[in-house]
């Protein structure tokens, strides 16, 4: 299976936020892409959760700092 080049494009751009994170090579993570194709898209909404929590925990903060 061929990965488009976006997503071949934001991998490689996830690949570098990732890196430290989880440990895995590139061609580690190209192989987990290639076999499930589902991947790359529940990565961009576990990302978008984060992003989502990390804004209110921060909302939360400002609101008690304000009063």
């Amino acid at each position: 299976m061929n990965i488009k080049k976006d997503n071949k494009r934001f991998l490689t751009l996830y690949l570098r936020r990732l890196h430290g994170r989880v440990g895995l090579t590139e061609e580690q993570l190209n192989e987990i892409v290639e076999k499930n194709p589902n991947f790359l898209p529940a990565l961009a909404r576990a990302e978008e959760i984060i992003n989502a929590i990390k804004n209110k925990k921060s909302e939360k903060a400002s609101k008690k700092n304000e009063s």
